[in-house]
C-alpha cells in the first residue's frame, strides 16, 4: 500500500509553467441519480422523484452519511466493511433447489451473516428477495437483486427430481448506507443469465460503484479461447470482454469502483490470462486493477476446489482506500458435508475517502477557500472605487486598467484537476488545450462581481495570462462572457503569452528591461500603449484607438507572485517584506494550493 501510494503521488505531480497554468488534468460533472435510499427515503428514477437528506452549514449542502467510524491520522474516517458471499442455490422455500435446506440451516445461515457484520455484502445464488432475507435480516439490511426475467427452470446436475432455482446476484446493504441502484449489466449474462448487478455507494465524499457478479464455471484456468473444445470457456471469454468495457467506461469517467463475486476463474494463479486482459491499465492508469484477495490461493472452504475464485477487484484509487490486513476469509467451524455453503464470505474494509490531494479538496469543497476568495474581491473592489474616485477628483486623463491573471484568480479550473486526478493522469499540453477550448472553467468566488464593478467605474481590464495567445484568447473571452463578465473589446483585453515574452525568444528584450517573468513584457507593452493583440484581431476601429495610448495600471491581481510586476519567487522568498507591504493597496493575492511557480 505505501509503495502505491508512493507510485501515485508521482503520478499526480503537476507539471506548472512559469505562470502557474497547470498542466496536470480535466473535471467531471456530478454523477447522475437514479434511486438513493436511506433509511426509507427514495430517490427513484421511475416517478423522477428526488428526495434530499442534507445538513446546511455555511451555505455548503452537505450529504449526511454515517457510518462505522475508525480513527486516521488527525481526525476521523468513514470505515466500512465490504464483502462478496455465493451462497450456494439459497432458495426462498424450505427443501427446494439444488441445496435444499431445512429451517436450522437458513438460521446457520443468518449467525454467519450477524457474525461477518458487513456494511455491503455481494451475494450470488441467490432466488429471490424473500430468499435473501432469510439470510440477512430484513430490519438491518436492504435487497437489491438482479431483475432478470425467470427462464425455463432446469433439473440439477446429478440430482433427478430437483429443479434449479434462479442463481441470482445482487447486495445486502445496511440500511443506514445512502446508494443508488443502477441499471443491471446485462451484458455479463452472455449465456441468457447471471446479469451483474451495480449499486453506487455514496459516502461524504467521492461515489464508489459496485459491481457483483456471477461468471461462468468450469473454466477456472484454462483459455480463453472461444474455439476451445470447453464451451465454458467460450462463455467466459465473452462475458470477460464486456466485463473490461464495464471497467474501461468508469475508468474513463474517473469513476472508483469495485468488482466482487464468484468470477469462477483463478486470478491469483501467475499469468492468468483473464487477468491479464481485464489489468490493463486502458484506457488509463485508473484501469490499472488490484485484487484484495492476491496474496491468497487457497481458501480453504473447499476440498475439491482449494484455489481462490472469488475475489474483491479495484481500480487503483479504490485500492488506496482499502485497510491494510483487513481482508478476512470466514472459515466454517462445520464439517464439510455441513457447510453452510460451497463458498465462504470474503470481507475488506474501506476508508471511503476519495484520494484526491488535500489542495485540491480545500479549493473544491472548503468554505475557507470561498471564504477566502470572496475577502480578497471584496478588499480589491473597496480599492478600486477609492482610486476611481481619487482620480476623477484629480482630473486624471491617461486610461487606467486593472492587471488581473486568468487562471485560478478569474476562472477556476479544479475541476480539470479533479477530472484527472481520478483517471491517473498528469495534465500535460494536450489535455489543458482541450479543457480551455471546452470553456466550461467556473467562476472564482467574487470575480465575476469585480470584473464587472471595474468596468462600472470606467476603468479597463486587462486580463494577462500565460495561456497561449494564439490558441486560447479567444476561449478565455467566451469562458468569462459565459460567466456573466462583461467583454467589451474596447474595455477587455486579453493578453496570453506569446514567444517573444520568453527569455529564451528575446534576451536582449530582457536584459535591456529587466524582466522578471514573462508576464513583465506584456504589462509594459500594456503601459505604453503597444500591446497590439488587444486590438490587432478587432475590425473596430475604436477597439484600436481606446488601447493604442498610454495606460496606468492600477492594481494587479493574481494567485501567484509572477502575477505582480518585477516579483520572482526567489527574491520574494529572500525579502517577503517587499511583497507584503503592498498587499491590500495595489497587489492583491488569492489562495492557489495546486501549482504554481513555487
Amino acid at each position: 500500500m505505501i509503495a502505491q501510494a508512493v507510485a501515485k503521488s508521482a503520478v499526480f505531480r503537476m507539471l506548472a509553467d512559469s505562470d502557474g497554468c497547470n498542466f496536470g488534468r480535466p473535471v467531471r460533472v456530478p454523477f447522475p441519480y437514479t434511486s438513493l435510499r436511506q433509511d426509507g427515503l427514495v430517490l427513484d428514477s421511475e416517478n423522477k422523484k428526488m428526495v434530499r437528506i442534507v445538513a446546511r452549514s455555511m451555505s455548503v449542502t452537505v450529504l449526511v452519511f454515517t457510518l462505522t467510524t475508525a480513527a486516521a491520522g488527525d481526525g476521523w474516517a468513514q470505515t466500512i466493511k465490504i464483502a462478496t458471499w455465493n451462497l450456494e442455490h439459497l432458495a426462498e422455500r424450505d427443501g427446494t433447489g439444488c441445496r435444499p435446506r431445512t429451517v436450522s440451516d437458513y438460521e446457520t445461515l443468518r449467525r454467519y451473516a450477524a457474525n461477518l457484520k458487513a456494511d455491503i455484502v455481494a451475494f450470488q445464488e441467490v432466488e429471490s428477495v424473500a430468499a435473501a432475507h432469510r439470510v440477512f435480516d430484513a430490519d438491518t439490511y436492504r435487497i437489491e437483486i438482479s431483475r432478470r426475467p425467470r427462464t425455463k427452470s432446469e433439473e440439477c446436475r446429478d440430482q433427478t427430481g430437483r429443479w434449479l432455482t434462479p442463481l441470482r446476484v445482487g447486495f445486502a446493504i445496511r440500511r443506514h448506507v445512502p446508494y443508488t441502484r443502477l441499471p443491471d449489466v446485462r451484458e455479463l449474462g452472455v449465456s441468457g443469465t447471471r446479469w451483474g448487478v451495480e449499486i453506487r455507494v455514496y459516502p461524504r465524499t467521492t461515489p464508489v460503484s459496485l459491481l457483483s457478479v456471477h461468471l461462468k464455471s468450469q473454466c477456472f484456468s484454462a483459455s480463453l479461447d472461444a474455439a476451445s473444445s470447453n464451451p465454458n470457456c467460450a462463455i467466459l471469454a465473452e462475458q470477460m470482454k464486456n466485463l473490461e468495457l464495464w471497467i474501461d467506461g468508469h475508468a474513463a469517467r474517473g469513476e472508483r469502483f469495485i468488482i466482487l463475486g464468484d468470477l469462477n476463474r483463478r486470478l491469483n494463479v501467475a499469468g492468468d490470462e483473464f487477468w491479464r486482459e481485464i489489468d490493463d491499465s486502458r484506457p488509463n492508469l485508473a484501469a490499472d486493477l488490484e485484487r484484495a484477495t492476491a496474496d491468497h490461493l487457497d481458501t480453504g472452504c473447499h476440498p475439491q476446489y482449494p484455489e481462490l475464485i472469488d475475489h474483491i477487484v479495484m481500480d487503483r484509487g479504490t485500492d488506496l482506500m482499502a485497510r491494510e490486513n483487513t481482508l478476512k476469509i470466514m472459515r466454517y467451524a462445520e464439517s464439510w458435508e455441513q457447510r453452510p455453503s460451497d463458498h465462504c464470505p470474503i470481507s475488506v474494509d474501506f476508508v471511503l475517502s476519495d484520494g484526491l490531494q488535500p489542495g485540491l479538496k480545500w479549493v473544491r469543497r472548503s468554505a475557507e477557500y470561498r471564504a477566502l476568495a470572496l475577502d480578497v474581491y471584496a478588499r480589491a473592489g473597496r480599492r478600486v472605487k477609492e482610486i476611481a474616485l481619487e482620480r476623477r477628483r484629480t482630473g486624471a486623463t491617461v486610461p487606467w486598467v486593472v492587471s488581473i491573471d486568468a487562471d485560478a484568480t478569474l476562472l477556476d479550473n479544479s475541476l480539470l484537476n479533479e477530472e484527472e486526478e481520478r483517471t491517473f493522469r498528469s495534465i500535460g499540453h494536450a489535455h489543458w488545450d482541450a479543457w480551455v477550448r471546452r470553456e466550461v472553467a467556473t467562476a472564482v468566488p467574487g470575480a465575476s462581481r469585480f470584473f464587472n464593478s471595474v468596468i462600472d467605474l470606467g476603468g479597463k481590464i486587462a486580463v494577462i495570462t500565460n495561456r497561449s495567445h494564439r490558441r486560447h484568447a479567444g476561449h478565455t473571452r467566451n469562458n468569462l462572457r459565459k460567466l456573466g463578465m462583461r467583454v467589451d473589446a474596447g474595455a477587455v483585453c486579453v493578453l496570453g503569452r506569446t514567444r517573444l515574452d520568453r527569455r529564451r525568444r528575446n534576451p536582449q528584450e530582457w536584459e535591456i528591461y529587466g524582466y522578471k517573468n514573462d508576464k513583465d513584457r506584456r504589462r509594459r507593452l500594456l503601459t505604453e500603449g503597444r500591446a497590439d493583440a488587444c486590438w490587432r484581431e478587432s475590425a473596430d476601429a475604436s477597439v484600436r484607438k481606446s488601447w493604442q495610448q498610454p495606460h496606468d495600471i492600477v492594481l494587479y491581481l493574481g494567485d501567484n507572485i509572477q502575477d505582480f510586476p518585477n516579483f520572482e519567487q526567489r527574491e520574494i522568498a529572500r525579502d517577503p517584506q517587499r511583497a507584503s507591504e503592498r498587499m491590500g493597496v495595489d497587489l492583491f493575492l488569492f489562495p492557489n494550493p495546486l501549482y504554481g511557480s513555487w
